[in-house]
């Protein structure tokens, strides 16, 4: 394996480390820089076991890099792995939300991997010709193939004043949105 080979498999192997880390502070509701606390408080504990254990199931990687990244030594990364497998004996809940979350972690690694047949599974939405409407408290709507006519009608209804929103118009941006085709409706039309 050249030098760069490794390069290339250590970054995607940071990647996918980092998105597993992503997916499960945003499940548990707890802010990415959790996982630089040192402390002893229940939600940060689970919050790191739950991450380690996902880790060690979905990636090979050395246990003293991996404490690093959490700032434990490799004997807590043991210790943190068999805690979740034991508690997975017997607490369903937690059972469940690590279920849930391996099923958003395995969507996820399929798009890193590159397993994802975008042309049969997916389909572009163009963004090119859109409109966008910031609204108050950091929300948006972005609109596409709708008349300005339309757009005001919709925000009448939502009752969106004019000087609570902005509106603006994109074109040629080169933006897409991936939608993700439903298998079933897919199968019932072929």
């Amino acid at each position: 394996m050249t030098e760069e080979q490794k390069y290339l498999e250590a970054s995607l192997k940071d990647k996918k480390i980092g998105f597993i880390k992503e997916i499960v502070s945003g499940y548990y509701k707890q802010p990415i820089t959790d996982y630089e606390i040192r402390v002893r408080r229940r939600e940060i504990i689970k919050l790191k076991y739950v991450t380690i254990y996902l880790i060690l199931s979905r990636i090979k990687v050395n246990l003293t890099e991996l404490g690093l990244i959490f700032k434990y030594n490799h004997a807590t990364v043991i210790h943190a792995n068999k805690q979740i497998i034991g508690y997975l004996t017997f607490d369903k809940e937690l059972k469940a939300e690590i279920d849930e979350m391996q099923s958003l972690i395995d969507h996820k690694m399929t798009i890193i991997d590159g397993r994802l047949n975008l042309d049969d599974d997916y389909a572009y939405i163009n963004l090119n010709e859109c409109v966008g409407v910031n609204l108050t408290k950091g929300r948006g709507i972005v609109f596409s193939g709708i008349s300005p006519e339309d757009i005001e009608k919709i925000m009448s209804v939502l009752s969106v004043s004019e000087e609570n929103r902005k509106i603006t118009s994109f074109s040629n941006t080169g933006m897409y949105l991936l939608k993700k085709i439903d298998t079933d409706a897919k199968e019932t039309n072929n």
